[in-house]
């Protein structure tokens, strides 16, 4: 199985999408994705599309994604804040 995570056009080098991990919890395997908006931060001004492509073993359990927005401050150095977006649930085709 491939699992492919994307965050579509960004304005700068300052966005990025992670899979931290994956593992199955009841009758589901769940998704861990970790997305860095870096809004405002010093960055190359060009476009990009992040992306992450992960391959897992086949299952037939319904996908859930848990995504952790993260948002560096970066007037303050290295503070971080973070953010628990809603799940998705995706049935199994």
């Amino acid at each position: 199985m491939i699992v492919a995570v994307a965050m579509g056009q960004q304005p700068n080098s300052a966005f990025a999408i992670i899979i931290d991990g994956a593992y199955e919890r009841d009758d589901r395997l769940e998704i861990v994705v970790r997305s860095v908006s870096g809004k405002g931060c010093l960055a190359y001004s060009i476009l990009t599309a992040p992306v992450d492509i992960v391959r897992l073993p086949r299952t037939e359990r319904s996908v859930v994604f848990r995504e952790t927005e993260v948002v560096p401050d970066c007037n303050q150095g290295s503070g971080v804040r973070e953010r628990v977006i809603p799940n998705l649930i995706l049935p199994t085709l």
